[in-house]
């Protein structure tokens, strides 16, 4: 027998792994392989915080207070710095007013006003004329024409309200005169039926009057004590009215 027929006949894939050797680790595979077994163990091992995003808003917990000056200006010079905590009374800033003296004839101009208008005011609650200061008289004529006529116009109105107040008050007084006078001839005309009743009660005992009779003189008694009745009311509530009137005027 020949070497060749001794030797046995590999396969296929012996010949393969011949041809390319045995398989090992190369170096970047071992990079990777250690790279991922560390990722597995941190991933294990390690707290990770969770981030959530979300829309919002901040709001103050205090009312927003809003820095602004009245007139405006130019920023001068900046005494604070973002985010510094400050003390009550404490300057922020300087402007420089570039009109101060518009501003300070506008400012000038509603302190007359104000001051006039608490003048009239006064007078009107006082009841007497207004008093105006001369030197407002010179610098703001129109004013004064403008609170003069508004003081005289709430003069007359008053005076209007006021007569119309004390006619109504007169009218009642008339009234109130009439019903005393009404209640007085009903009160005597009461005491007269009374005593027609009274008279007629023995009669009737006596047969000498008819029972019609007697329940008409019984009627007429009740008739006039309900309306004197009424009118003792009416009375009081004129008198009430009239008062109140008095008073208010």
């Amino acid at each position: 027998m020949t070497e060749e027929q001794l030797t046995p006949k590999k396969s296929p894939l012996n010949q393969i792994l011949d041809d390319l050797g045995v398989p090992g680790w190369t170096a970047p595979s071992l990079i990777l392989f250690m790279l991922f077994v560390g990722i597995l163990v941190w991933i294990t091992y390690a707290q990770v915080d969770r981030v959530v995003t979300a829309p919002g808003k901040v709001v103050p917990l205090d009312k927003v207070k809003v820095v602004q000056h009245l007139e405006g200006g130019i920023i001068e010079s900046i005494f604070v710095r973002e985010n510094q905590v400050v003390k009550s009374g404490e300057s922020l800033m300087s402007l420089d007013l570039a009109t101060s003296g518009i501003n300070r004839g506008e400012m000038r101009a509603r302190m007359a006003s104000l001051q006039l208008a608490k003048i009239r005011l006064e007078a009107e609650a006082e009841g007497r004329d207004p008093v105006w200061p001369e030197e407002i008289v010179q610098e703001f004529p129109q004013m004064i024409a403008a609170e003069q006529a508004t003081y005289l116009s709430k003069r007359d109105e008053q005076r209007s309200s006021f007569e119309a107040l004390d006619s109504t008050i007169l009218q009642n007084r008339q009234k109130l005169a009439e019903s005393k006078e009404r209640s007085k001839s009903l009160e005597a005309s009461l005491v007269i039926a009374k005593k027609e009743l009274a008279l007629s009660e023995g009669l009737l005992v006596d047969q000498l009057t008819s029972q019609i009779e007697h329940l008409q003189r019984e009627s007429n008694v009740t008739s006039l004590r309900v309306t004197n009745g009424f009118f003792n009311v009416w009375r009081d509530r004129s008198n009430f009215r009239v008062w109140h009137q008095a008073t208010r005027a």
